[in-house]
């Protein structure tokens, strides 16, 4: 039950991120994973980057231990840095196989320590590999949702509309989109979620914009109440797409989400699709959030 003094978040935010703090996480090594591939491009590489001159530093350090008469051309440097940084460099260079020439082992101990440096590389090569092909290939939608949803009337009611549209060039088949309703509940406080019925949830040939539509009738969990209610609830309309994307023969997904100051009443869509001279429909995405009043008469 949520305390009523507290104003509560959106659930969704419009880049796709959740509003939920969880007490307990667990270990930060528990789902390693998982991280890597869903943290920012920076994060990932500054992990990588942490853990290479990390066990760069750890190797280098082991070679400083060992006697230099365990390597051959040690100390032979023209560059006057100490002989710690000397087989910090060596270390890089057994890591990434670069096999200079300069220095070499030739004790029983440092080419022990070597040869566990050359498996260890292997493996964080491989991983670190695997890491980046990872998050390269995994198919991700640009679908842009508009930034408003509108509330309209026609002649059978009031109607519930935002749209979406495929920000690529290419073709996604069996697109299918859903709505949640997410409140509080008056009476008890509890989070609730209802689905709302669409007019049309699924679009086989997803190429242009595509409205999607609720209609506000005594079946919809919105029949009755205002965008002062809305507020007043903490409601919230939770977006979720997915289909197939052609070119990668994968699923795709992406969500968003409304609030109540996210929904004007009274408005329409301004017109985004034409044709042009040659008689091929043309999408004017720079037109795609645009709305219109509309004007009450009576």
């Amino acid at each position: 039950m949520q305390n009523s003094k507290v104003q509560s978040k959106r659930l969704l935010n419009r880049d796709g991120s959740i509003n939920v703090e969880k007490s307990y996480r667990g270990p930060w090594f528990r789902d390693l994973y998982h991280r890597l591939i869903s943290s920012s491009w920076g994060v990932f590489a500054s992990v990588f980057l942490g853990a290479y001159l990390s066990a760069n530093f750890i190797f280098g350090f082991l070679y400083w231990l060992l006697p230099q008469s365990d390597f051959l051309g040690m100390g032979g440097s023209e560059i006057h840095y100490s002989h710690f940084w000397e087989c910090f460099f060596f270390s890089v260079q057994t890591f990434g196989t670069i096999g200079y020439g300069r220095i070499s082992p030739i004790g029983f101990v440092s080419n022990w320590v070597t040869t566990l440096e050359s498996m260890l590389s292997i493996f964080l090569v491989a991983l670190a590999t695997g890491l980046v092909f990872a998050r390269f290939s995994k198919p991700l939608a640009k679908i842009l949702f508009s930034n408003q949803a509108v509330i309209r009337s026609f002649d059978d009611g009031l109607w519930l509309m935002f749209r979406i549209a495929n920000e690529r060039q290419n073709h996604i088949t069996d697109a299918r989109v859903g709505v949640i309703f997410v409140y509080d509940e008056p009476q008890t406080g509890y989070r609730t979620f209802k689905d709302l019925e669409l007019e049309m949830s699924v679009n086989p040939i997803f190429a242009l914009s595509w409205v999607i539509a609720h209609h506000i009738n005594e079946k919809s969990p919105l029949y009755g109440l205002s965008l002062e209610d809305l507020k007043a609830r903490g409601a919230e309309l939770i977006v979720t797409f997915n289909g197939t994307d052609t070119t990668l023969s994968q699923t795709v997904y992406s969500k968003f989400s409304y609030v109540s100051q996210d929904i004007l009443m009274n408005h329409d869509f301004v017109d985004v699709i034409k044709r042009n001279e040659n008689g091929s429909l043309v999408l004017m995405l720079e037109k795609f959030h645009d709305v219109k009043e509309l004007r009450i008469l009576g």
